[in-house]
């Protein structure tokens, strides 16, 4: 067992195997909002913002590689959520997005992708390392920005997953083209066409059932939740107000994954149709 899955474990109220020693992480207490019970059902509807669960975050290593482990102090289990960063980026730059999505009750990890540009090693390393680590038998949702995105479609059709959501992906050498046929659930966030997303050539993976969705006046950086100037001066100006929805939508989609109600942030959702005919995303 990995030292993040023990870490998990011990977290989320999972008892290690006998002979594995607990590793001491804060238990996962009901707080008594009414979000899951003891088997994961989700009984909350989704709302905008941050969740009802408190969040502790660790960091530990997996295959060599430095990972950080948001964990939700919530009752019962539910997929857990390995969020990949872009190229030449790192972890650091999705903090409120994977904290946001572990208020919600997910065991979210972040971690340093080992390759800097072979995208084909990042989703294996995703597939075979990351996703087994996480695991905790409820399934494992992916998410990926840019080439993090790429990565993690990779990944998702190599191994089951729950969901895929990509965040401004970008495709290389139709490493996503061959993919995407073997990928399901997935939501795919769309910024403007630009040089940083290789003008936006994910449009053209052609994903069963992808909802692909685009974020009208989007630059690439608006799908970091915590970007800066090494993004923003050659990938334009981010804006918390599209960084928000970007993430309203992307963690919408793993709580629907997961069971839960999140209808309005659905295609043709209450919620989804106001933002459109608001002229903020598009269909």
């Amino acid at each position: 067992m990995s030292i993040l899955l023990l870490a998990a474990c011990a977290a989320s109220g999972v008892n290690p195997p006998d002979g594995e020693a607990d590793t001491g992480a804060p238990g996962r207490d009901d707080t008594g909002a009414d979000s899951a019970s003891d088997t994961g059902t989700i009984s909350m509807p989704y709302a905008a913002g941050d969740g009802p669960w408190s969040v502790t975050e660790q960091t530990t290593e997996v295959a060599g590689q430095d990972v950080t482990l948001y964990t939700p102090n919530a009752p019962g289990a539910l997929p857990a959520v390995v969020w990949s960063h872009g190229f030449a980026r790192g972890p650091q730059f999705h903090v409120t997005a994977a904290r946001r999505a572990a208020s919600w009750g997910f065991l979210v990890a972040t971690p340093v992708l080992p390759e800097f540009s072979d995208h084909a090693a990042n989703g294996a390393f995703i597939a075979d390392s990351m996703v087994p680590a996480v695991d905790q038998g409820v399934g494992v949702m992916l998410v990926g920005h840019s080439a993090g995105g790429l990565a993690s479609l990779i990944a998702a059709s190599r191994v089951p997953v729950e969901a895929y959501v990509g965040l401004d992906p970008v495709d290389a050498s139709e490493l996503g083209l061959d993919a995407a046929a073997g990928v399901s659930n997935a939501l795919v966030l769309h910024g403007e066409p630009s040089s940083c997303n290789s003008d936006g050539n994910s449009n053209d993976w052609e994903i069963p059932s992808a909802w692909h969705v685009s974020v009208a006046g989007a630059s690439h950086c608006d799908f970091e939740s915590d970007t800066e100037s090494g993004c923003t001066m050659f990938c334009g100006a981010n804006d918390p107000e599209r960084q928000a929805l970007i993430q309203e939508y992307a963690v919408a989609w793993l709580f629907h994954a997961a069971g839960g109600n999140a209808d309005a942030w659905l295609e043709g959702g209450s919620k989804s149709v106001a933002d459109r005919d608001a002229g903020m995303i598009s269909w």
